[in-house]
């Protein structure tokens, strides 16, 4: 009454005549208070600059806001209301939808988000960009940021999901075929985010009906709620706060009647609950009370609240306080004329026949009941409409204009007549049903027998005039979602099925392009069941390929996506490959897949299956007689038939032209990653095998592999790193000859992995690794994906980068690799993922590593979210057990480094000293496996022998330390960068030991500065320490508390708070107080930054060459 006077004043005002609701939110203050909390904690932050720094310092929380509440709880409402208000603030809104009905393009509804801003942003209004110089110079700095923060690629595959992206960047991308996987769309969609929002502009991310969402759309949302989209395996992702961070809040709703504790949303909302970096703020929608009903009547009757109150009641009654239910409840009244209003007495409703309406179950009844009294040709024009679902695009409304020929129904004329009654709503390119609920009535408004002959009509006129005017793809989505509603039971004529089949196979295979493999697992069952089980010999060739979409993508679900595949339909469809098939040549991507997915659970078993398929591709291996010395002599031979003409003898030869010889080559890659697995020497006698095959008969995409598995030979069978790094080179340069983006994921694990780590920087190997795993996820590669991802996260660990940071990396790729990790021997339903036992076994061990050294945190154990919830093995002595037992010598190799590295971090000598030996005792003594020269291994058998050897004196260990020091010496001469420090660490532990300490010291404080220039915070760390140590014994207090503290500094900063802490500890029974604050306060100030050592009246620094020398001072 207070708020609109006038209206309450009898007849002064046409309003009290009509009834309207309104804007206003009745009985959401709290909630919309809630909202605008979270809001201000963006807006806050974004126009703070100081405040911002010291968020990023800290650790910026991202802020999601979900609100839940029955269907018409007016959940979209409210954040319509905020967004408008934050709009008028200067914020940039994007909304999508997710729909009940249509399955459409995969990632399109998220994608229609974009579109629609960029859309707005680049032609709406177009005179205002020719006129006005801001909006102008606002499209000009937004093509600036597309393209300064979106490389081409990016923006070529971002482009296609995004028509309207191309208006705003005035240019055309064109890079072929590009891979791309559900990580890297969730970083491209991260940084469009933070393209479009700044510190000025933030963004109001806001996604519809969550309920509805498809699994790959889903899984994207959540990465970009979690950050893990943007972050993950980015060039940037090792530097703590330098992420340049969108000023994102996002914003879900769902209906909470609708999601059970097993929905996928609701296991969503768990993940975000434990993930610190995330802050959720969760708004619940409640029923009007009585009270709030009053309110609302009042207003809207301009009535006083005591003479609405009996009218609440019965409305109360009969919609249990649901707003949309009491609002078309109420405009209900008024059309059956049970509340009216007249002049003299204002408005009046009859309690008596209220009272006796029957109860709706649902509002769906009461828009049921509106849509029966539009005219016939409005309420089919409905009804067509919601055919295809809650939003419809135009275009498709144009295409089935004449869907029954001269008896169509006007379908733009009936949108008029609902624009007008509200039932729908016009944007842009869309019609949209004003709520979903309204849609719902529309379609069950069909008579049952009319649905399926309705589906067909559509279908066909989709078909037909979409293909005669070229824009079949733009439609295809959408009509294989139509026929599949109708089903097979459905589609009798022989000729209609067979185009059903063929268009899900088109969609299917679209589908696994963007990868959306849950989709095309979908579209290919589809696309089988209208061929029917006896087809084969009728439609043989769309039958196979569609089995082969249905094996690639039930193999990639059941593997490694965040969605669940189904291993029992996964059989069936390989075991009908292989039944009917003609020739070996057609079941040849099944038989590989299969292979593939063998490797998982039993690797002999699938060695033995790949020896098989060469005896059938003509290209037979005996490997009875295949020793480390027949091996040897092979990469010698073959390595001296190139000598000094490598790149024109091998990328000269002809593209190979022979198919099963092409197959034996793609078999042969594979089986060289199985025997890798086995760090057998046959790997690098199947990569002999794969040169010849090139040389006799052409080169082919597996010559690439073929020459990286042979460079990887040369540098770990013959120790020849030059040669091997050169065949690197020639690798790469062979890529270049096919299509370099696919053959990343087989190919530069390898390279950067084995061969180039010798010479070029650790850490500029990292993205091109990381790289090898999108491309691995992208195009289905199971084995690739594992080795690709153990590569990277030993590679990370190694070469220091953060410790929190990696943790959140191996927590990723494990959710990629297959959601949780999952016990494959358990009884567990057929739907949980299959996730390699290799992975498991990698994963965890640095998980557990990774986590010791970083020690205990200030979030309580059962906040802590993990991926390592079901494993095979919980610790990593369990692991070398089975290692050993099993003969997974990699897993073995690894385990034993991580032990060794992580023991002596953590001081326990006697135990690193138990795996070190072991270690020496598995790769340093046995001829028949390859031996593998771990670096890390090296440094630390070094590092602990001289330690036991100053301990015991047993000649022994000097000489495995001094063993260790010339490994390194010729390593260093390799690589300065990767090797330098550690070289001087091991010379100063030896010149300790030898009692040469003028020239120890030397060598600690350059080891130091070294490890430091290039960037291995690790060896920094343990450089200071045994500096410290060293200075101790040496009874230099001063200068040992100095290299302590800087030990202390270095592993906080590198995330090793256990290490950290031990320090600390130690130091308390060392030094005084005191002194400690001394050192601190000197450290502080930076009056320690240069200083120099010296232990007599010599002083010692090292030469060029590296050599200690000695001056008189």
């Amino acid at each position: 009454m207070i708020e609109n006077p006038e209206g309450f004043l009898h007849a002064s005002s046409p309003d009290r005549w009509k009834l309207s609701f309104g804007e206003k939110l009745y009985g959401r203050d709290n909630d919309t208070k809630a909202f605008m909390d979270a809001a201000n904690r963006v807006s806050s932050i974004s126009n703070d600059p100081l405040f911002d720094s010291l968020a990023t310092l800290i650790g910026r929380r991202r802020e999601v806001v979900m609100v839940s509440g029955h269907s018409g709880a007016g959940k979209s409402r409210l954040v319509k209301s905020a967004g408008a208000f934050l709009e008028k603030r200067g914020w940039r809104l994007l909304r999508c939808k997710f729909d009940r009905v249509v399955h459409p393009e995969p990632l399109s509804i998220l994608a229609y988000a974009f579109d629609e801003y960029f859309g707005s942003l680049a032609i709406c209004p177009m005179p205002a960009f020719q006129d006005t110089a801001g909006s102008h110079l606002e499209l000009q700095e937004m093509r600036k940021r597309l393209k300064s923060i979106i490389r081409p690629e990016g923006l070529e595959i971002l482009t296609k999901h995004i028509p309207s992206l191309r208006l705003v960047l005035d240019e055309t991308y064109s890079l072929g075929s590009v891979e791309v996987n559900e990580t890297m769309m969730a970083s491209l969609f991260g940084k469009l985010l933070q393209v479009i929002s700044t510190r000025r502009t933030p963004v109001l991310f806001f996604v519809d009906d969550l309920q509805w969402a498809d699994p790959l759309s889903l899984a994207l949302l959540s990465a970009l709620m979690r950050g893990a989209g943007v972050d993950l395996l980015s060039h940037q992702s090792g530097q703590v706060g330098s992420e340049d961070e969108i000023n994102v809040m996002f914003v879900g709703s769902y209906r909470d009647n609708e999601v059970d504790s097993d929905h996928p949303v609701a296991r969503v909302l768990r993940k975000l609950a434990l993930d610190k970096t995330v802050n959720v703020t969760n708004i619940s929608l409640s029923r009007f009370t009585l009270d709030i009903l009053d309110e609302m009547l009042s207003d809207s009757l301009c009535m006083p609240i005591r003479r609405v109150r009996s009218l609440s009641h019965l409305v109360m009654q009969k919609t249990d306080g649901q707003p949309l239910h009491v609002i078309e409840f109420v405009q209900a009244l008024t059309m059956d004329n049970l509340l009216t209003h007249s002049f003299a007495r204002g408005w009046e409703w009859d309690a008596d026949s209220i009272d006796i309406c029957p109860m709706t179950d649902s509002v769906a009844e009461l828009f049921s009941y509106k849509l029966q009294r539009l005219p016939k040709g409005v309420l089919l024009g409905l009804q067509i409409l919601s055919c295809f679902g809650s939003q419809i695009d135009k275009h498709v409304i144009r295409f089935v204009a004449n869907y029954d020929g001269e008896n169509s129904v006007d379908i733009t004329a009936a949108i008029d007549v609902a624009l007008g009654k509200g039932l729908v709503e016009q944007a842009a390119q869309l019609v949209s049903f004003s709520h979903d609920m309204i849609q719902k009535a529309a379609i069950d408004s069909i008579p049952s027998h009319d649905i399926i002959p309705l589906l067909h009509k559509l279908a066909a006129s989709l078909i037909k005039n979409a293909s005669a005017v070229g824009e079949s793809d733009s439609v295809l989505f959408v009509v294989v979602d139509l026929i599949n509603r109708i089903g097979s039971d459905a589609t009798s004529c022989p000729k209609q099925r067979m185009q059903y089949a063929d268009l899900n196979l088109r969609a299917g295979t679209k589908s696994i392009n963007v990868p959306d493999f849950v989709a095309a697992a979908t579209y290919a069952e589809c696309g089988i069941t209208f061929l029917g089980a006896d087809s084969w010999e009728i439609h043989y060739d769309v039958n196979l390929q569609l089995h082969e979409v249905a094996v690639l993508s039930h193999s990639v679900l059941s593997h490694f996506s965040s969605q669940h595949g189904n291993r029992d339909q996964l059989k069936k469809r390989i075991d009908a490959v292989f039944e009917h098939a003609k020739d070996f040549s057609d079941k040849f991507k099944t038989h590989c897949v299969w292979i593939k997915l063998l490797s998982i659970t039993d690797l002999s078993r699938a060695i033995e299956e790949s020896l098989k398929a060469l005896e059938i591709l003509g290209e037979p291996l005996d490997t009875a007689d295949i020793d480390y010395n027949v091996v040897s002599d092979e990469l010698s031979k073959l390595k001296e038939q190139f000598s000094g003409k490598r790149d024109k003898k091998f990328l000269s030869t002809n593209r190979l032209t022979e198919c099963n010889k092409a197959r034996a080559m793609k078999v042969m890659s594979s089986l060289t990653f199985y025997y890798h697995q086995r760090r057998s020497c046959l790997a690098a006698y199947v990569a002999c095998q794969m040169m010849k095959i090139t040389m006799t008969y052409g080169h082919c995409e597996d010559s690439a592999f073929g020459a990286a598995a042979f460079a990887c030979a040369l540098v770990n069978t013959l120790d020849d790193i030059d040669e091997g790094s050169a065949w690197g080179q020639s690798t790469l340069s062979l890529m270049n000859l096919y299509d370099k983006e696919a053959l990343m994921s087989s190919i530069y694990g390898l390279l950067y992995g084995v061969v180039f780590i010798w010479k070029e920087p650790f850490q500029l190997q990292l993205e091109p690794l990381a790289q090898s795993i999108r491309s691995s996820f992208a195009k289905g590669e199971i084995e690739f994906a594992v080795i690709n991802t153990i590569t990277y996260v030993g590679r990370s660990f190694f070469s220091g980068k953060n410790i929190r940071v990696l943790i959140g990396e191996v927590e990723a790729l494990a959710r990629q690799h297959g959601n949780l990790f999952c016990n494959i021997s358990s009884s567990d339903s057929s739907d949980k993922p299959v996730c390699n036992p290799l992975i498991q076994l990698h994963l965890t061990m640095a998980y557990n590593t990774l986590h010791d050294l970083q020690g205990a945190t200030d979030t309580p154990e059962e906040e802590v979210s993990s991926p390592l919830e079901k494993v095979i093995f919980s610790n990593n002595d369990d692991i070398i057990k089975d290692t050993i037992e099993t003969e997974r010598y990699g897993v073995l190799q690894a385990v034993l480094s991580y032990q060794a590295i992580k023991l002596f971090m953590l001081r326990d000598m006697d135990s690193a000293l138990q795996y070190t030996n072991m270690y020496i005792e598995h790769f340093a003594t046995k001829d028949h496996h390859v031996k593998y020269s771990s670096i890390w291994n090296t440094f630390f058998e070094a590092l602990i022998t001289f330690h036991f050897m100053r301990q015991t004196g047993e000649e022994h260990y000097q000489v495995r330390g001094e063993s260790a020091l010339l490994k390194m010496r010729e390593w260093s001469r390799h690589s300065d960068w990767n090797f330098k420090n550690k070289l001087l660490l091991i010379e100063a532990e030896c010149y300790n030991t030898r009692k040469e300490f003028d020239k120890a010291a030397v060598c600690y404080e350059s080891s130091i500065k070294y490890a430091q220039e290039h960037k291995f915070k690790p060896d920094e760390a343990i450089a200071n320490e045994l500096a410290g140590i060293f200075f101790f014994q040496r009874e230099n207090y001063l200068t040992s508390c100095m290299f302590f503290l800087q030990s202390i500094q270095c592993y906080k900063t590198w995330g090793a708070n256990a290490a950290a802490r031990r320090v600390e500890d130690s130091m308390g029974d060392k030094f005084d107080s005191d002194l400690i604050q001394a050192c601190q306060t000197e450290i502080a100030s930076k009056l320690f930054a240069d200083v120099s050592i010296e232990t007599s009246s010599k002083k010692h620094h090292l030469d060029d060459q590296g050599v200690v020398t000695t001056t008189t001072t």
